[in-house]
């Protein structure tokens, strides 16, 4: 009942866009001085539109046409178009494309109703990563030659990446198949980068962190490599959200192509108060273009939303990072001011708000709620209105494994729905879901790095959950992924602890390669397997028994 709840909502939102759309009042892009030559520094002559769109109030619609728009670096903004406190405005692409500076995303909406952005194609000029042929490994020094393919940007110098973002700023990168656009298979599916340095010309020195550096045995000449970069060649920022929608409620973005994005998430969709929905977008290689990636993070990154959202239709292929994560934020204590009160560090509470208390180390769960909460600069201090006994303080580092969690149960995706949508190879896990009474169903995932479906919380590193509860896993078609296909769990450091709970998996076809499992559920209560088809590399139907691992 409630997920046909979510539905009616959607349909009605489409239906109250159309009206709106009936007597608006179009801005054209083009009589603000938009010119829409691909050269032309476009974005104020859209900011100017938009103002005016804004000004007419609820049904505006702000109208581009089908050409190309050059947005250069912009300093007013993290993006090139910002709605803040809007009420009721389309944003009508018409299939233009939009080539942006990497200094700065598209859109950004925040504390807004009623918004539909639609039909528009996103790349960036410069590129915001490099990538080129390994000539050389030396295993022992922890060292590869790269040759920079033609075309694509140089990275900046290691002294100013260092100096701008720490030892870590380089981040990590990927070995990508010679012959086939993906992560090469059998090896690590990335290597964190200490240092990348100028041989000559078009050819660089990359040295990976100690921890990796065994991990470069298997690496050949002739491989290729994707290099993020989140710097441009002349230090200029690179990162950050693309598209975000934060503290919203009934915005569509729908018909949305991205071939390329900055270090960040594609769609970064947090702590909205209603539903949001993403419909028909794509992921994906520009055509006829020689890129190892579409892009590195991310495709669809889903946290601490009170509802949804609802992604239906959308196509990802070429990532570097999970399709979709549909997760909740951990809030941890830095100090115990009493059994009731608390300094937190991590996303926000409000009174009222319903909280999960999680120890890792007995597994076990509390909620209560939330009578008053103050804010402190970075940390929250709440008051709660029952004892919590035992809380072990931490910051969320991997040392602090064993510290309390604290989950707003107000602010989990509930009812989220993921149907329709099509997942073609990419580094990592085509859903990763944490979340509970939701639907995945009807989507096609083909040879994806890692999992069609992995649904547990997580905790020692990322620090992601709560714990999926009454989700359905239906008539879903999964072929050839480098992990378990659907994989179900509870983490905790009791191994007793079965949080992950009332699943149903049913009517899925999989088809598995040799020593792969389809369905793995460890440490989950209640799971029903029910009518799921197993095959073989020929298509064949094979028996369950020792396809599906349960523990």
């Amino acid at each position: 009942m409630m997920i046909a709840k979510v539905i009616l909502l959607s349909a009605a939102l489409v239906v109250g866009f159309l009206s709106q759309a009936a007597g608006a009042t179009a801005i054209h892009i083009r009589d603000h001085g938009a010119v829409g030559d691909g050269k032309t520094d476009d974005g104020p002559a859209v900011r100017r539109a938009l103002a005016t769109a804004i000004q007419g109030g609820p049904g505006a619609k702000l109208v581009f046409d089908q050409r190309t728009y050059r947005f250069g670096p912009y300093r007013g903004g993290s993006s090139q178009i910002e709605l803040t406190d809007v009420n009721g405005l389309t944003i009508e692409g018409n299939g233009a494309n939009l080539l942006l500076h990497p200094q700065n995303g598209i859109f950004a909406i925040r504390r807004c109703h009623n918004i539909l952005v639609r039909g528009f194609v996103i790349d960036f000029d410069p590129l915001p990563f490099s990538q080129g042929k390994i000539r050389a490994v030396r295993v022992d020094e922890g060292v590869f030659e790269l040759e920079l393919h033609d075309g694509y940007p140089l990275p900046p110098l290691d002294s100013i990446v260092k100096k701008r973002l720490g030892e870590g700023g380089w981040r990590w990168g990927t070995v990508i198949d010679p012959k086939e656009r993906h992560r090469r298979w059998g090896i690590p599916d990335h290597y964190r980068i200490a240092s990348v340095d100028r041989i000559g010309g078009r050819i660089y020195r990359i040295k990976v962190t100690s921890s990796h550096k065994e991990g470069l045995e298997p690496v050949l000449p002739g491989d290729r490599f994707f290099l993020p970069l989140m710097l441009t060649e002349k230090g200029e920022r690179a990162f950050g959200e693309n598209i975000a929608v934060r503290e919203s409620a009934d915005c569509i973005l729908e018909d949305i192509t991205i071939y390329s994005a900055r270090s960040g998430m594609n769609y970064s969709i947090n702590r909205n108060e209603g539903l949001i929905t993403l419909r028909n977008n794509t992921i994906t290689f520009r055509p006829s273009s020689s890129r190892l990636c579409s892009t590195w993070k991310d495709g669809m990154h889903v946290k601490d939303n009170r509802v949804g959202p609802l992604i239906e239709g959308c196509h990802f292929d070429g990532m570097l990072d999970d399709s979709i994560n549909i997760s909740a934020n951990t809030a941890m204590a830095i100090s115990i001011i009493s059994p009731k009160v608390f300094r937190l560090m991590g996303p926000a509470f409000s009174a009222g708000d319903a909280v999960m208390v999680f120890d890792p180390q007995s597994g076990k769960t509390q909620i209560t709620e939330v009578i008053e909460a103050k804010v402190e600069g970075k940390t929250h201090t709440v008051t709660l209105a029952d004892s919590v006994e035992g809380v072990i303080v931490g910051r969320k580092q991997r040392e602090h494994i064993k510290s309390t969690h604290f989950y707003n149960m107000s602010y989990i995706n509930d009812r989220f729905i993921v149907r329709n949508c099509s997942f073609n190879p990419q580094r990592r896990h085509a859903m990763l879901v944490r979340s509970p009474n939701g639907i995945i169903e009807n989507n096609t995932i083909d040879s994806v790095g890692g999992a069609a479906v992995w649904m547990g919380n997580e905790m020692g590193s990322f620090y992601e959950g709560p714990f999926p509860q009454n989700n359905i896993i239906r008539n879903n078609t999964i072929r050839n992924t480098q992990l378990t296909a659907i994989h179900i769990y509870t983490r905790a450091l009791n191994r007793h602890a079965r949080h992950t709970s009332k699943i149903r998996v049913q009517n899925n076809k999989i088809t598995v390669l040799p020593d792969r499992m389809a369905i793995s559920v460890r440490n989950a209560a209640e799971v029903e397997l029910k009518s799921n088809r197993i095959l073989d590399q020929t298509g064949a139907e094979i028996d369950s028994t020792g396809m599906i691992l349960t523990e």
